[in-house]
């Protein structure tokens, strides 16, 4: 006979479970009808539009079940297993593969919108005045950077290294930048080029938009950005490479920069200039010598 000691097992084991009587009665609770389907299927919330009773209908004749929510389906397999009474083990079947791709479509389509929105405001300029426009600039400035960081975010994934000429990483960085790039010392980094110039640009975003002065140094070993501005507040350093941690901007330039260094295998680190800024530093990982 199944008890609630097998429940918890299973549970621990990341599977929601529950044992039902021949009347379908659940073990030391209600109904299944009663009961909240968050309770029983892991990852709540689902979504607002699942009927429990089509849940109920799911867990007591089907082998399995799909859920449709706001950003993608979920898949579920349900096995059952019967003594003198019957437990139910409810498994989410959906892979981190398939959920990581609907979320990516779901911002990819965010972004469009956004951007639609974005180019209907600018053609609109033209017929404000003062301050007006000028509030409308930049609220469309921060909305165009935020759909560029949320591309870049969808972007995240292992690439294939490839051979990457530091003097074209500086070719690049002044031609979308006005800002200074001194080469002190040319090389080639076996890393994914479109994930180093993706850390790059967010690194560059922040210190053009709230820095002063930036500029880029680049040698065969590391590139740094650094800037004369205000520099880094004492509340956002103990999170400083977690999204939405900011004051100003949006929150996920120096989160992407940091993630597409570690799928470069490259590191990014933080320290304050001398005397006001920051730096921020990417690195090739450290090889001992033999």
């Amino acid at each position: 006979m199944f008890t609630s000691r097998d429940i918890q097992i299973l549970e621990r084991l990341g599977m929601a479970a529950f044992v039902i009587d021949s009347d379908n009665v659940v073990l030391a609770t209600k109904q299944i009808s009663e009961l909240p389907f968050f309770s029983f299927v892991p990852d709540a919330p689902i979504s607002v539009n699942v009927r429990r009773t089509d849940i109920r209908e799911a867990l007591l004749t089907r082998d399995s079940f799909a859920i449709m929510s706001p950003t993608r389906e979920r898949n579920f397999q349900v096995d059952r297993f019967t003594e003198e009474n019957t437990l139910i083990v409810v498994r989410e079947t959906t892979s981190k593969v398939e959920q990581t791709e609907q979320v990516n479509i779901l911002i990819y389509h965010v972004v469009h919108e956004i951007r639609n929105a974005l180019n209907n405001l600018s053609l609109s300029l033209d017929y404000l005045n003062e301050p007006y426009m000028s509030k409308v600039e930049e609220s469309i400035d921060r909305l165009d950077r935020l759909s560029q960081q949320l591309t870049d975010f969808a972007s995240l994934s292992q690439l294939e290294p490839e051979d990457v000429h530091l003097d074209e990483v500086a070719k690049y960085i002044k031609g979308i930048f006005d800002v200074p790039v001194i080469m002190q010392r040319e090389g080639t980094w076996r890393v994914n080029k479109k994930l180093l110039l993706m850390a790059i640009k967010n690194l560059l975003d922040n210190a053009v938009a709230y820095g002063e002065d930036p500029v880029v140094f680049i040698d065969e070993h590391q590139i740094s950005v650094e800037d004369h501005g205000p520099g880094l507040p004492p509340q956002v350093l103990d999170r400083l490479f977690t999204p939405f941690n900011t004051t100003k901007s949006v929150g996920l330039g120096l989160f992407i920069a940091k993630k597409a260094c570690e799928l470069n295998n490259l590191t990014l680190d933080y320290k304050p200039n001398v005397p006001h800024g920051a730096i921020f530093t990417i690195s090739l990982p450290i090889v001992p010598r033999m």
